[in-house]
């Protein structure tokens, strides 16, 4: 069991901000149910959607590149104070379509600019584990949080949209006042030298030449894409699995308790877990994080009973509490710790994109042809591994050794 007080407060302090920030993340989950309560059109309720979800992606990206020039720290108390007017704004414009679109936009973009910055500041703090088990850790309470959201939008009442955005702007606001009152424990500035988590890894620190940085380059891409593609696998839990859980006997029943299992698996075992997938290559743990999500998720889209699917359901939340922490921890050792934050954006708005576009694809292809998608879906990752393998055999890196501002 690790020991809690191993973390530092820089690690704390991110990952409660993190939590209170996905605890009143309202919008993003009722989005849809928000502008539809507008008596919107259907063509302006997916342009709404479709607005959000870009805004989102693009969010990802400036705040990764803004954190690599302003600095993690800056952006994340800047974002968390400008989004509080503009969610105060959204619980003032329900009978304003346009209005409340543009506004949503916005705010969905500086919220999803947290993501890349505060996992800068998680792989740049002290703390002397591997750098994977500090992610696992900060999941914990990202998980935690988006697990909240929806259970306090119930008691609240989910078309209470005023209330609901008001207690969003008031999260921000404490988001911010906690990474503002908790700055004497940021780094303000930060050195990330070898990697921490292969084991039989060796440092090697020199000046790189351009042929190793473009490989070194192509190897946190392939990453990215990996990491986005699985969590467009993953997302087909939302719309895949339901849709093949029609024919079966009680199937709605089924997919409310696999909704339970799946937060349960992660929030008690990605931390365990992510003391044993340090000692090992990353790109081989993160192939097998991916596998099991492919392969978990097929066996019960498969399946046709219900403990069947409950195990490949198990195995599929186990593939997610490994490959979830080794994509941010595997970015962190490829990448300059002067690039880390824009290559954390990136991989934010790959998992954005991995997110919007999954439930589209997995719907479309249980109800084209079941047996054929999730077929599919398993040979998705073996390619997956395939990449991961072969992006983490190379046992040594090597970068310069530089300060990022953090």
């Amino acid at each position: 069991m690790q020991d809690l007080r191993r973390f530092p407060p820089q690690i704390w302090i991110v990952s409660v901000a993190t939590l209170i920030n996905r605890c009143v993340g309202f919008l993003g989950l009722f989005a849809a149910v928000f502008f539809q309560g507008m008596k919107a059109t259907s063509s302006t309720v997916a342009f709404a959607l479709l607005a959000v979800g870009a805004a989102g992606i693009l969010g990802s990206i400036v705040g990764g590149r803004a954190a690599e020039k302003f600095g993690s720290f800056p952006v994340l108390v800047t974002g968390s104070f400008v989004n509080v007017p503009l969610l105060f704004a959204l619980s003032f414009l329900t009978d304003s379509p346009y209005a409340s679109i543009a506004v949503a936009a916005v705010s969905v973009a500086i919220s999803q600019s947290f993501i890349g910055p505060s996992a800068a500041l998680v792989s740049s703090s002290e703390y002397e584990g591997p750098t994977v088990t500090a992610f696992a850790f900060y999941r914990i309470f990202l998980n935690v949080g988006m697990v909240a959201a929806p259970a306090v939008a119930a008691v609240v009442g989910f078309s209470q949209f005023p209330l609901l955005f008001s207690m969003s702007a008031v999260g921000s606001l404490i988001a911010g006042v906690l990474l503002v009152a908790g700055q004497k424990w940021i780094r303000p500035r930060a050195t990330i030298s070898a990697p921490k988590e292969s084991a039989g890894d060796t440092e090697e620190v020199r000046v790189e030449d351009p042929a190793a940085a473009r490989r070194r380059t192509i190897r946190i891409w392939s990453v990215i894409v990996a990491f986005g593609v699985t969590i467009a696998v993953y997302a087909q839990h939302q719309s895949g699995i339901p849709l093949s859980l029609d024919r079966l006997s009680g199937g709605d029943r089924l997919y409310a308790l696999l909704l339970l299992i799946n937060p349960i698996v992660i929030i008690v075992a990605e931390l365990p877990l992510s003391t044993l997938t340090a000692k090992f290559n990353w790109g081989r743990a993160f192939a097998v994080g991916s596998l099991l999500t492919c392969l978990g998720l097929a066996v019960s889209g498969l399946a046709s009973g219900w403990a069947v699917v409950i195990i490949g359901f198990v195995f599929f939340s186990l593939g997610e509490a490994i490959f979830a922490p080794l994509g941010n921890s595997s970015v962190t050792e490829l990448a300059g710790p002067a690039e880390n934050a824009r290559y954390q954006g990136y991989l934010s708005a790959a998992q954005s994109t991995g997110i919007a576009l999954g439930p589209a694809v997995g719907a479309w292809g249980v109800l084209h042809d079941r047996a054929v998608f999730w077929i599919a879906i398993a040979a998705v990752g073996l390619a997956l591994a395939a990449l991961l393998v072969a992006t983490g055999k190379e046992r040594v890196v090597t970068r310069e050794r530089v300060e990022a501002a953090v």
